[in-house]
């Protein structure tokens, strides 16, 4: 693979366990996250940043792996659309 100039090389993953760990503040209770849509959007905000900087940073190579990234980020792109959309059945 040919970088770039100043761009570095993905370091190669073969399973889930060579990823950062990433953990999450939540502001009390877990439940917050469903009754705030402040504390709702700023977990997602983060669980965003640390999805696609891992995929960008890290060549991963098992399928079942990029499912896991792919996955929440297709719901956070689903549930952004929904959320900025006029229809009040999306916003449920």
């Amino acid at each position: 693979m040919s970088n770039t100039v100043g761009q570095q090389a993905k370091k190669r993953i073969e399973n889930a366990e060579q990823l950062p760990v990433h953990s999450y503040r939540v502001p009390g209770k877990a439940s917050v996250l469903l009754t705030d849509d402040v504390a709702f959007k700023v977990f997602v905000a983060e669980l965003q940043k640390d999805l696609e900087n891992d995929l960008q940073n890290y060549d991963i190579e098992d399928k079942t792996t990029l499912k896991k990234y792919y996955g929440p980020l297709m719901q956070i792109a689903t549930w952004s659309n929904a959320t900025t959309t006029r229809c009040p059945i999306c916003r449920r």
